[in-house]
């Protein structure tokens, strides 16, 4: 600020963390003290890698030119269209994080059954399908991809994980098998969702018609 610089804060879903509250407070106390600077929070809706691969998104946009204003409605425009599609290995941390009862996280866990989620259009964590077996999880989430991703040879990919370098390794090579896209990014997600998620939690990240 003291460069004067504006500034674009991607805040974290709403709809899992109340982030943004404090977000609010201390931009309202920065704008009182930088009154001619502009100081934009955004209720991203996404999360863990989901809201980085927005914010890399809009690293892009930023260098082609955005200015603030042009960044931030772009950002506004594409949020919903951030799809989050992951599954995980071992039911009872959803059950822990208050996500699944303890009844079904001990009777999935018996059944081999792998929850696909999605963080929705309110920002808040959704199941659309339980299944059986790890390899019909990402099986799923490929097709997800391929029936609603937008222009996807033009998109850059994220696969996030939890510790498990080699299955992300395998999702991506599966995804390189059929689907044409610019590239694939593999990331571990942070301890924080990982602590909800366990280790072996898989996900990916791209743009489609609809979350």
């Amino acid at each position: 600020m003291q460069k004067g610089l504006d500034i674009i804060y991607l805040c974290f879903s709403s709809g899992l963390s109340a982030t943004i509250q404090s977000a609010q407070i201390a931009i309202s106390e920065l704008q009182n003290k930088y009154p001619d600077r502009k100081i934009l929070c955004i209720d991203t809706l996404c999360a863990s890698t989901g809201l980085g691969f927005l914010v890399y998104n809009a690293w892009q946009k930023q260098l082609q030119g955005y200015t603030v204003d042009q960044l931030a409605a772009w950002v506004e425009e594409e949020k919903l269209h951030v799809c989050h599609w992951f599954t995980v290995e071992d039911l009872h941390h959803l059950h822990k994080g208050g996500r699944l009862s303890k009844t079904a996280a001990i009777a999935g866990t018996m059944l081999q059954i792998k929850p696909l989620l999605i963080v929705d259009n309110s920002g808040n964590l959704s199941v659309v399908e339980k299944i059986r077996g790890k390899n019909k999880a990402y099986r799923i989430m490929i097709d997800r991809m391929k029936n609603s991703g937008i222009d996807l040879e033009n998109q850059t990919i994220f696969i996030g994980h939890g510790d498990d370098i080699e299955s992300a390794q395998k999702l991506a090579e599966m995804i390189r098998g059929e689907v044409q896209v610019k590239e694939i990014f593999i990331m571990p997600i942070g301890p924080v969702v990982g602590a909800h998620t366990g280790p072996g939690m898989l996900s990916i990240f791209f743009f489609g018609q609809t979350r």
